[in-house]
């Protein structure tokens, strides 16, 4: 009889205990921060015979793959108002969430991103150059870089955000961005009028190539997060006008891919 009310006692206070285990909250898993991936131009392997060679240019069929493995890995895409929020410490963003922006502002990121992206529920950023718009759609072809054109812009934007890359000063001179070259007076000026244009609150720095000088430009000129090419994630309480990203090149493997979203 003993016996039996010592394992009757036993059980009841593992009962008691898993209860009790079961009803703590969980352990709160250390934030690991949020990939911001960059992109360029778009080519279908076939059809680019011009731009090889150019670290910039992304086989469709590569992004296409990459897309793919995000979504098999239940990734979802946060907006910039999003990860404003989220660099703000306001809000809290799932583990696997990516944010993805595309530079320039190339034509093919509708002709080719935005399938691949309406298909998987994604929505990403464009930064455009203001002065690199089209008034008019004039087509699409592969041996030349076109770009985005203001009646398109409304068209595709269930998907594609446009934010600013500057209005005129994406050039080089002198192998210096002429966002750093010029005077800073001519880049605020700059700057606000491509925030006009495209009613913008977010910039990527061209080239990603910035000074405290330029910094404290572009905050002058109203923008909310600035983005940079220096690779890592962004993490709540960056500075955030010098954002992290990961620029993704054509050269990258769907291995070394995946490997940037490892914690």
């Amino acid at each position: 009889m003993k016996k039996v009310t010592a394992v009757v006692l036993f059980v009841l206070l593992m009962c008691v205990t898993l209860y009790h285990v079961s009803g703590e909250a969980k352990p709160k898993l250390p934030d690991t921060g949020v990939v911001v991936l960059g992109y360029h131009h778009l080519l279908r392997d076939e059809e680019n015979k011009k731009f090889r060679d150019n670290p910039s240019v992304l086989s469709v069929e590569a992004f296409e793959r990459q897309m793919a493995i995000l979504h098999e890995a239940g990734y979802h895409t946060a907006t910039l108002p999003q990860l404003q929020e989220y660099v703000e410490r306001k809000i809290q963003l799932p583990r696997r969430t990516v944010v993805l922006t595309f530079d320039d502002g190339y034509r093919s990121n509708y002709r080719y991103a935005y399938p691949i992206l309406k298909k998987y529920g994604y929505t990403a950023t464009i930064f455009a150059i203001g002065d690199a718009i089209q008034d008019r759609n004039s087509g699409f072809h592969p041996d030349e870089l076109d770009y985005i054109s203001r009646d398109d812009m409304q068209k595709y934007a269930d998907v594609f955000d446009i934010q600013s890359h500057t209005y005129a000063l994406h050039d080089k001179t002198l192998w210096m961005s002429n966002m750093i070259m010029k005077p800073q007076a001519t880049v605020l000026a700059d700057l606000i009028k491509s925030k006009e244009m495209f009613h913008a609150r977010y910039f990527a720095y061209p080239y990603g190539s910035y000074t405290e000088e330029t910094i404290q430009t572009v905050k002058k000129a109203g923008y909310e997060l600035a983005f940079t090419t220096k690779y890592g994630k962004v993490q709540p309480g960056d500075p955030p006008l010098t954002l992290k990203r990961i620029l993704v090149h054509p050269g990258m493997t769907d291995q070394q891919f995946k490997a940037i979203f490892s914690d």
